[in-house]
């Protein structure tokens, strides 16, 4: 007996949750031979289509949806997702521009079309999309921290520097924002303040290889090349070759490593 709409639905979206991504087409595709003017079917058929990479397909499918409700502010979100995949930047961008007409209110829309266009160089536009989307949300841990990247791009380090101390307000783990934060100190050579930041990121993964090379450059700027050395030496251990390289350096200058014990950072220590 033939299963119905209903039913393939259901099937549908527990393959979905299952990540039986071509299963999920089979059921939606039924499901939209059923109900072809139903855009709920076309909406699923498609996301199952990008999740196998069929991005042509799922590019078709998120139109079809758009046909029947052009006010469908996910599906808008949905086909730039695929287009971005597609590295085709501009129908991308005007994917999530349309996201944003028909939902003004929509944190994620401003957001993706910030990506978008930092993706194109148009950086001016990219940070006013974050600035929308955290007046919508202010509590919008990714915003704030492309927001922090797309100033430093702009060379307003002040203001970049701000932006991760809010990401890391929101969320202290926050393993990129740390980076990034200790690369600004880093910058302005405020040494000490680099190390805690690095610490900080080591501290909530310990395999961020980025931040145990960044850690032993910061301690050769402060002229300690026995703890350069020992956290070259762990960055080596992670499989980082340029770790190794200045690694080599310091032993051929006959240097010791001096073990460095990482302590739990937060804020405070750097305030």
């Amino acid at each position: 007996m033939p299963m119905s709409f209903t039913d393939l639905m259901r099937k549908g979206f527990l393959s979905l949750d299952r990540e039986e991504f071509k299963e999920a087409r089979k059921s939606f595709k039924k499901a939209v031979e059923l109900e072809p003017t139903n855009p709920d079917p076309w909406f699923y058929l498609a996301e199952a289509y990008k999740e196998e990479g069929k991005l042509d397909d799922a590019i078709n499918s998120f139109k079809k949806t758009l046909e029947m409700q052009p006010n469908n502010s996910p599906a808008w979100l949905e086909l730039g997702d695929a287009y971005r995949l597609k590295k085709d930047n501009q129908n991308e961008m005007r994917s999530y521009i349309s996201a944003t007409e028909v939902d003004a209110g929509n944190e994620v829309a401003w957001f993706a079309l910030g990506g978008a266009y930092g993706e194109s160089g148009q950086y001016l536009e990219a940070r006013k999309c974050y600035e929308k989307a955290l007046g919508i949300d202010k509590g919008f841990l990714e915003a704030w921290y492309n927001l922090g990247v797309t100033y430093s791009v702009e060379g307003d380090h002040q203001k970049e520097l701000e932006c991760y101390i809010r990401a890391l307000e929101i969320k202290p783990d926050y393993t990129l924002a740390w980076v990034n934060l200790g690369a600004e100190y880093g910058r302005r050579e405020e040494f000490d303040k680099e190390i805690i930041c690095y610490e900080a990121a080591i501290t909530v993964d310990a395999n961020d290889v980025s931040s145990w090379y960044n850690m032993g450059v910061a301690y050769l700027n402060k002229k300690e090349d026995r703890k350069a050395l020992y956290f070259f030496e762990e960055a080596t251990k992670l499989g980082l070759s340029e770790a190794a390289d200045e690694s080599k350096k310091l032993r051929k200058k006959g240097v010791k490593p001096e073990e460095v014990k990482i302590s739990p950072r937060t804020l405070r220590d750097i305030r």
